[in-house]
């Protein structure tokens, strides 16, 4: 189990790339502009196969295709081959612009899109696709190409390579089945995106809002969605129908006319942020956090918290919850040392109490947990919110409608307010925890050799044995440690 807090998280930032040019000397020891080396870069554009659409370099990044960006026209095939230098190719994402009227999906052979759209992929890509341009949002956001590639897959639940070629994907046997719903993931997906556009479009130009930005923000709220259009798409039990499937997933995505502009002013903050230190912002102003759910009778459990440094420098740590008829928050007695963690000297107390930050020579810096187990290294970035919505901003520390749902949809923050995104990762990513609780009775405890533990061995052992120390459930193999042959009952955690 990985132990994390959500702190009150704005978005991002698109990292812009300038291309250099080189210069030469003359004979007569003037300067000139030799013409620059040309390279290709050859790809596959898709939902299912797109054949005459148009492909560029977006090398000033407006999602246009502009008269002077590299382009070309897809084959029969979605293929299409760019010509330019290695630093735009290098720099620039793939764009593709999905022509109502005139493109074809092989899909569906010989029928035109009815609706266009745009998708876009990382620079030096050879495949565009629907999936890709999930890739491309958080790459905009600020995410390195690899933490990208890690969020999606992770939306998508698989362990594919997700920047290949799905169509061909599907030819290998070992894996045929999981790039078949690939591909049903992204048809569906391509779909939202077209509908969402079309429905949006002429709301946006009446309102002075730019087509990037449209898109920009399509994207960001198709993304929040995924993984239920994963679930939608694995919930069909007869003859796929992606078009079906769409027009339900579509309603899904919280963006229409009424709520465009915020919309639109939110992401392109959450596009504008910069770093700041989690380390100066603990000891010097303190920071909130906040989350929430909804219980089953439609009333949300909200929760916020305190950290902060006290005058000795000790960080302090305070939780609050709202109270069932949501008239106010009470404090929330933190109870620390639950939770049993199975390490190499046995089973341990962790404590998940924060006890300060360290900062590393590189600028990386480390939340510090009392059990240094379950500490993780952080990457903040300061939003400015000025001006926006609250519960636009809101709703991203929480599942959708959470905060918004109690508070007052036209107030705004004031001038000079920040928030920040926290970005987290465990310095242990594997282990196994365990919560001691009142299931744990004396008849359980003597069963197990006098352990309240359902992590049991089966290595040559009968099962119901408990493991001990951490050692009797791993084995060394060629790829270093892994585990080794375990039962996780239902009431341990693996982490």
């Amino acid at each position: 189990m990985v132990m994390q807090r959500t702190l009150l998280a704005s978005l991002i930032a698109a990292s812009l790339a300038a291309c250099g040019g080189d210069s030469g000397t003359t004979s007569g020891g003037g300067t000139t502009n030799p013409e620059p080396t040309l390279n290709t870069l050859s790809g596959k554009a898709a939902d299912g196969y797109l054949q005459e659409a148009l492909v560029c370099l977006d090398i000033n990044k407006n999602k246009m295709c502009d008269d002077n960006e590299p382009s070309a026209t897809t084959d029969a095939n979605g293929a299409f081959t760019l010509e330019a230098t290695q630093a735009q190719i290098d720099a620039s994402p793939l764009l593709v612009q999905v022509i109502a009227g005139q493109t074809t999906d092989s899909d569906n052979p010989g029928v035109a899109i009815s609706k266009g759209y745009k998708l876009t992929a990382p620079a030096a890509s050879d495949f565009v696709s629907p999936i890709t341009t999930l890739i491309q949002n958080e790459i905009e956001k600020g995410s390195t190409a690899e933490e990208s590639v890690e969020y999606v897959k992770t939306q998508l639940g698989t362990e594919l390579d997700i920047t290949v070629d799905y169509i061909e994907g599907k030819n290998t046997d070992s894996e045929k089945a999981e790039f078949e719903k690939l591909h049903k993931v992204a048809q569906v997906t391509a779909r939202v995106i077209a509908t969402k556009f079309d429905e949006l479009k002429d709301q946006a130009t009446n309102n002075g809002v730019s087509e990037s930005d449209l898109i920009n923000v399509i994207n960001e709220e198709v993304s929040k969605v995924v993984s239920e259009i994963v679930s939608d798409v694995n919930g069909v039990t007869g003859d796929f129908d992606p078009d079906e499937v769409a027009s339900t997933a579509k309603d899904k995505v919280d963006l229409s006319d009424n709520d465009l502009e915020d919309k639109v002013n939110a992401n392109n903050a959450d596009r504008n942020k910069v770093t700041a230190s989690l380390n100066t912002l603990i000891t010097e102003t303190g920071l909130l956090w906040f989350g929430g759910s909804k219980n089953g009778d439609g009333i949300p459990s909200l929760e916020y918290g305190k950290i902060f440094a006290d005058n000795d420098g000790t960080v302090v740590e305070e939780e609050y919850q709202a109270r069932s008829d949501l008239s106010g928050f009470d404090v929330v007695e933190r109870q620390p040392n639950i939770l049993l963690m199975l390490t190499g000297k046995g089973w341990v107390s962790a404590d998940d109490t924060i006890v300060g930050v360290e900062t590393a020579e590189n600028g990386t810096e480390t939340l510090v947990m009392k059990s240094a187990e379950l500490s993780f290294t952080a990457k903040t970035q300061k939003v400015d919110v000025s001006g926006l919505r609250i519960a636009d901003i809101m709703d991203k520390t929480a599942d959708a409608n959470i905060w918004s749902s109690v508070l007052d949809n036209s107030a705004t923050f004031p001038e000079g307010t920040f928030a920040y995104k926290l970005k987290t990762t465990p310095l242990v990513s594997d282990y196994f925890t365990l919560y001691p609780g009142d299931w744990c009775d004396d008849a359980y405890e003597s069963d197990r050799g006098g352990m309240c533990n359902s992590v049991a061995l089966e290595n040559g052992v009968s099962q119901g044995v408990p493991a001990e120390i951490l050692a009797q459930i791993i084995k060394e193999s060629a790829d270093g440690l892994v585990a080794g042959s375990v039962t996780v009952g239902g009431t341990n955690e693996g982490g």
